[in-house]
């Protein structure tokens, strides 16, 4: 999948006083990677309604709706360099240029799960965040007070001398502090360094020696496989 957005013949209908209003009537789109777009058009045309089906808010009548999600805390890192160290963005926000912004993005420091924010699971089960599927105690056991004060990871991901590899010594670390939750998917650990940092590229590059590797046997021309 090339892109990060697609989607296919998206239709969402709403039920109005008895009466079917189509807010969105075969919506297709394609966005590559990389590409920034913006959603043009009058009131009524739809935009938010196709919004809320991207952010899952809401499930079309019919259609189909592909997009990659990712966590980029290095976004707070990047900005402060390409901007000369003028501007230094929060996680998943934009720059501004806003004083109250830029106090934000310090606040934030980037990767903030188990540290600003946690999540919660239908269960009642609580995880640092929606990426990081590690539990850390349960509402239908302890309370919420309890498990954020008392989490020994919680702890962990507050203090960034803890954290392994470069993201332990990297300038950028109350800023950024890496992806726990793609460090925790690559390495077993929340603490590791995170591989999809441009300054951790020696251990990306060791864990794609590690990969396993895949190779497909040809199958002799006029010869079915196997049920």
């Amino acid at each position: 999948m090339t892109e990060a957005i697609r989607t296919e013949d998206l239709v969402r209908v709403f039920k109005v006083k008895g009466l079917e209003v189509r807010a969105l009537n075969g919506v297709s789109i394609r966005v590559r990677k990389g590409n920034v777009v913006a959603l043009v058009g009058p009131n009524g045309a739809g935009k938010t309604t196709l919004i809320k089906i991207l952010s899952t808010l809401l499930t079309p009548t019919s259609g189909k709706a592909y997009i990659i999600v990712s966590t980029a805390p290095q976004y707070g890192r990047v900005a402060l360099q390409v901007s000369g160290g003028q501007e230094v963005a929060p996680t998943h926000f934009a720059v501004s240029g806003d004083p109250i912004v830029k106090a934000v993005a310090e606040f934030v420091g980037g990767c903030g799960a188990g540290r600003i924010y946690a999540a919660i699971e239908p269960n009642g089960d609580v995880v640092p965040c929606v990426f990081l599927p590690v539990v850390v105690g349960n509402l239908r056991k302890q309370s919420f007070w309890d498990i954020w004060t008392k989490s020994k990871l919680f702890e962990d991901l507050r203090d960034r001398d803890r954290l392994k590899g470069f993201c332990r010594v990297c300038p950028y670390r109350n800023i950024c502090g890496g992806c726990r939750a793609r460090a925790y998917g690559y390495y077993g650990d929340p603490l590791a360094p995170d591989p999809g940092c441009i300054y951790n590229l020696k251990d990306w590059k060791e864990l794609q020696a590690k990969a396993p590797r895949v190779r497909l046997a040809e199958q002799p021309s006029g010869q079915q496989s196997s049920p």
